[in-house]
C-alpha cells in the first residue's frame, strides 16, 4: 500500500514493461497523478533508496516556478480518478488519503481563484467531480477529519473555509 504515495515522476527508474498502454495525460498539470498509482501498482516490488544519487534541476516551466494558475485544478482530476481507482481496489486508506489531497487542492483553487470570473467554469466542474467522487466513497472507512472536511465542501467551499477559518481561529486563541 505505501508506494502508491510516491507519485513524482522524478527520481524512478522503471522497467520499461510497466508503460505499456500507460502515458502521461497531454496537456494536464500533475500528469505524474494520473499516471504514479497505475504504475506502481503493476509493480511486484519497489526498492528506496534513502542516498541523494543526484541533483535535481528546477526549470522555468516546472509547475513549481510558476504563478498559481487554473491548471493546477487538474490535480483535482488526478485525484479523484485515483480515489475511484483505490476504490475498485479496495484500498481505503489510498482513497481517504486521495481523497483529502483532492479536497485540499480544490479549496486551494477557490481560495486563490474564486473571485476570477474566468475560472470559476473550471472551478465548478471540479468540485462537481469531487463531489461526485466524495459520494462514491462516503461509506468507506475514510475517517472523521476527511468525511466532514469533505461534507463541508460538498455543502459549499464558503462553509468549509468559514468553518475551518472558525476553528482554526479559536485554536489560536486557547
Amino acid at each position: 500500500e505505501e508506494y502508491w504515495y510516491y507519485v513524482t515522476a522524478v527520481n524512478k527508474l522503471y522497467k520499461k514493461e510497466l508503460w505499456n498502454g500507460l502515458r502521461f495525460p497531454k496537456g494536464k498539470l500533475h500528469e505524474d497523478e494520473f499516471a504514479a498509482h497505475s504504475i506502481l501498482d503493476r509493480c511486484r516490488w519497489v526498492s528506496c533508496e534513502g542516498k541523494a544519487l543526484y541533483m535535481y534541476v528546477q526549470r522555468e516551466q516546472s509547475i513549481t516556478s510558476q504563478k498559481y494558475s487554473v491548471r493546477r485544478l487538474d490535480g483535482v482530476e488526478a485525484l479523484c480518478a485515483r480515489v475511484e481507482y483505490a476504490r475498485c481496489k479496495r484500498n481505503c486508506r489510498v482513497v481517504a488519503d486521495s481523497l483529502d489531497k483532492a479536497l485540499n487542492l480544490l479549496m486551494e483553487g477557490y481560495r486563490r481563484l474564486g473571485r476570477e470570473k474566468a475560472c470559476r467554469k473550471v472551478l465548478k466542474e471540479r468540485r462537481r467531480l469531487f463531489n461526485k467522487t466524495y459520494i462514491h466513497v462516503f461509506f468507506y472507512k475514510l475517517g472523521m477529519k476527511v468525511r466532514i472536511k469533505g461534507m463541508l465542501a460538498f455543502m459549499h467551499p464558503c462553509i468549509y473555509t468559514m468553518f475551518l477559518g472558525r476553528l482554526r481561529k479559536g485554536k489560536n486563541e486557547v
